[in-house]
């Protein structure tokens, strides 16, 4: 089995990603490239993850070598509108072996297959759908090794219309015996952090209700550490330690993904930019699990990337078209500290790191907010 060092990382790895919303246009207009990729750095992220279809031509191209230019680890979703069931066509087999010759070795292949959304009529009925997806997938993730990549078993949408991690235990064990395919193969996972804590399932609120519970139990992993649960997961089932990549994630301004009565709801930029500054200091000090290769913010911009399509996804972009300089979450990483975070070798589960040991003083207002709401720690005064 490949090494865990032998995994692909970009020079000075942070562990941070963003991803863009949009196929057409993957990092923006051309003329704004410089800027993006300069705005990213500057909140620490060294990782990208774009959208190409089967139609990517020269320009998208021209924005994938851009990237690698930059320094950044691209991985490439192949992307299908309700890809369910069904495979990879000739024209994404060639937009993988284009991006493969500009440097990218990571492409997701699926996207969130236990929602009904991703399929193009009604899901098959609960095992049936995990069993057709992953048959389809073996095929797939053939193409892309073929071609030198290495293919993402998909991210299941948190919750979803079936449960993602029954959907997801399903589909493991359907491609189990294929060890070939794993061995070059990685976990996605979009662990949107809801309005849970980052230490969820195990802080005080949830442990005190529920003492005896694990991050495997149903809807326990919806969370920041959902990354956990996958590995686990697959290990139990296959006896394989893959990495995990996050190719969505991270707080998001959006009621809906505040559904947990019993916490605040992330409402407002000062909520958001909390969580998302404890994540970004977590990926640069080492304490999340080697394994877990980068963590994905969701969504970089929207109408700033030429997406028609308004809707959420402008709701949650960290450049919305109304302010370019970027909401809060935007200035607070600027200002942290940055890093490369370092390569301990084993597995570790995250640590939660006590109050001394933060560079906020526990009178501050956002570390009072935070220990509140129970929503991570502040790291540095910028606000």
């Amino acid at each position: 089995m490949r090494l865990l060092s032998a995994w692909p990382r970009p020079a000075g790895d942070t562990g941070i990603m963003f991803t863009g919303p949009q196929v057409t246009h993957p990092l923006g207009r051309e003329e704004h490239w410089d800027r993006w990729c300069s705005e990213m750095k500057s909140m620490g992220a060294i990782w990208y993850k774009a959208l190409l279809d089967a139609g990517a031509g020269d320009f998208q191209y021209r924005a994938i070598r851009r990237l690698m230019t930059e320094g950044f680890m691209v991985v490439v979703r192949l992307y299908r509108e309700r890809p369910n069931p069904g495979r990879m066509n000739d024209a994404l087999w060639g937009v993988a072996r284009e991006c493969h010759k500009l440097g990218v070795r990571y492409f997701e292949v699926n996207n969130e297959p236990n929602l009904n959304v991703e399929w193009q009529s009604n899901m098959p009925l609960m095992e049936e759908a995990a069993r057709v997806c992953a048959t389809n997938w073996v095929i797939d993730a053939e193409a892309i090794i073929a071609v030198g990549g290495y293919p993402a078993i998909p991210a299941m949408s948190p919750g979803g219309d079936i449960d993602d991690m029954w959907f997801l235990r399903v589909f493991l064990d359907e491609i189990k015996a294929k060890k070939r395919i794993l061995q070059d193969s990685w976990l996605a996972v979009h662990n949107y952090t809801l309005n849970h804590p980052l230490d969820y399932p195990d802080d005080p609120i949830n442990r005190a209700e529920k003492p005896d519970g694990t991050i495997m139990d149903p809807g326990e992993s919806n969370g920041f550490r959902k990354f956990e649960a996958v590995f686990r997961l697959c290990k139990e089932v296959t006896g394989m330690e893959l990495p995990v990549i996050s190719t969505e994630g991270g707080p998001v301004m959006d009621v809906g993904f505040s559904g947990d009565p019993r916490y605040p709801k992330i409402d407002t930029q000062f909520a958001h930019a909390s969580v998302a500054q404890e994540i970004a200091w977590r990926m640069m000090h080492g304490k999340v699990p080697d394994y877990y290769l980068a963590s994905c913010f969701w969504v970089l911009a929207n109408r700033l990337h030429e997406n028609p399509a308004e809707g959420t996804f402008e709701a949650h972009a960290w450049y919305p078209y109304w302010d370019a300089d970027g909401i809060e979450a935007v200035q607070v990483l600027k200002a942290m500290p940055k890093q490369a975070r370092p390569q301990t070798g084993a597995p570790e589960p995250p640590v939660i790191q006590p109050p001394d040991e933060i560079g906020v003083h526990p009178g501050h207002a956002l570390y009072d907010y935070a220990q509140t709401h129970l929503m991570g720690r502040p790291l540095t005064d910028e606000f």
